[in-house]
């Protein structure tokens, strides 16, 4: 269903751009007006993100369904992977987002679509509006811990409302689960919490969507492809740089640049990297369809999230990536780290705080030939036959078919028996 060409339609009014295929014998007007399956929505997702892009849109595209995508996304690549996009301006600011969350939904409300999957809790009471509305399916993709991100994750939140935001925003989601005709979660956690608002569920877990990737050449280093901040450890980075130059070792550590908004961060990362002449090389955020140009340069993935609310509940989706591509994994010893890859045998587990930990780990396992080898052949195993996306996708396929009514294949009791007996 990938479109041939696109033609670029102006839209004044709401500053969208809609790009539409036209290379089947169908007018650009009557593209517009076609009736999707499904509309996908994102309000503040990164460009091309993995989960939305390369996983959840292709995987519908790839069912049969007929996909339109809105998000802030400045253009597509050559070739449309759906049969409609609508990109919006990217908001400059936080308080930009509020004009932009009624722009989004302007926008989608205009779409023509039997059903609608949306992402981002700014979002959500414009999706509850949506489904009042148009009375058609909603389905909420959350994949944020958003009460415990608030509390112990987003620094730029002055501390003192962090507690009574945080609680407004369990209350209010709580509210509008119940609303919606289902909610993707990615954890056990999350399946539990949701049930206990009333939401039915379906567990749609982030593994990685490509596969087992063993030819790929791979630099010597130690690779952090995470975002970066301090709740996901970025002292504990610097940590192990300090450590690596002790040691007079010939590695570096490389950092992918994702620092995201937070640039005072970055600046002072950098500042000590100078100050201190620490083996850290810092390479530019790639596209997600590039990743493994990332990941070649290095041999090693680490994982240093930090012992938060935030983290414990969440799985660490970058080891997923570092298992496909055959890179034996030092991590931090949290609850669904140590579940995947003690599932797996992919790598060491060590404590959080202790860059001497990550370090020692690494070393270990790059100076044993075999272990490594152990390690890496384990992790390409189960990217390809347990932590892979082609489970999770069939479960959103199946979703979507059911409340489609497009087949009898996956009642909704099947559904949520399959994605709930884990939690």
């Amino acid at each position: 269903m990938s479109c041939s060409s696109a033609e670029i339609l102006e839209e004044e009014r709401l500053g969208m751009i809609v790009f539409t295929s036209t290379g089947d014998g169908v007018s650009s007007a009557e593209k517009r007006l076609k009736r999707h399956d499904i509309c996908i929505i994102t309000t503040i997702h990164e460009p091309y993100d993995v989960r939305i892009y390369q996983r959840e849109l292709q995987t519908l595209v790839e069912a049969g369904f007929s996909v339109c995508l809105v998000s802030a996304w400045e253009r597509p690549p050559d070739r449309l992977p759906c049969a409609g996009w609508i990109s919006l301006p990217m908001p400059r600011s936080r308080w930009g987002r509020l004009r932009h969350g009624a722009r989004t939904f302007l926008a989608a409300f205009r779409v023509e679509s039997r059903s609608y999957l949306f992402h981002d809790l700014d979002f959500v009471p414009w999706a509850v509006l949506l489904r009042w509305l148009k009375r058609v399916p909603v389905v909420y993709d959350c994949h944020e811990n958003y009460h415990e991100e608030i509390l112990h994750g987003k620094e730029w939140i002055p501390r003192p409302f962090r507690c009574s935001l945080a609680a407004a925003v369990r209350i209010a989601e709580g509210w509008a689960v119940r609303r919606f005709d289902a909610v993707l979660a990615v954890t056990p956690h999350q399946i539990r919490r949701f049930h206990r608002a009333g939401a039915r569920c379906v567990m749609v877990r982030n593994f990685a969507s490509w596969g087992a990737r063993p030819d790929v050449p791979h630099e010597p280093g130690l690779l952090h492809s995470g975002s970066l901040s301090e709740n996901y450890g970025v002292n504990i980075l610097l940590g192990i740089a300090r450590e690596l130059k002790r040691r007079a070792q010939p590695l570096p550590l490389v950092v992918a640049d994702r620092f995201g908004a937070d640039q005072r961060l970055r600046r002072l990362f950098l500042e000590i990297v100078e100050r201190e002449g620490l083996p850290v090389r810092l390479e530019p955020e790639v596209l997600p369809m590039h990743i493994d140009q990332l990941l070649s340069k290095g041999c090693i993935g680490l994982s240093v999230a930090q012992n938060s609310p935030s983290k414990q509940h969440g799985y660490p989706t970058k080891i997923f990536e570092y298992m496909a591509m055959g890179m034996p994994v030092v991590a931090s010893d949290l609850e669904l780290t140590r579940e995947v890859v003690e599932t797996a045998g992919c790598g060491v587990l060590v404590p959080p705080d202790d860059p001497k930990a990550y370090v020692d780990a690494a070393l270990a396992i790059l100076h044993d030939p075999s272990r490594f080898q152990l390690y890496r052949q384990n992790g390409l195993k189960a990217s390809e036959h347990v932590f892979h996306w082609k489970f999770e996708g069939a479960r959103l396929v199946g979703l979507f078919r059911y409340l489609l009514r497009q087949s009898d294949d996956a009642p909704w009791t099947e559904v949520t028996d399959a994605t709930t007996a884990q939690g």
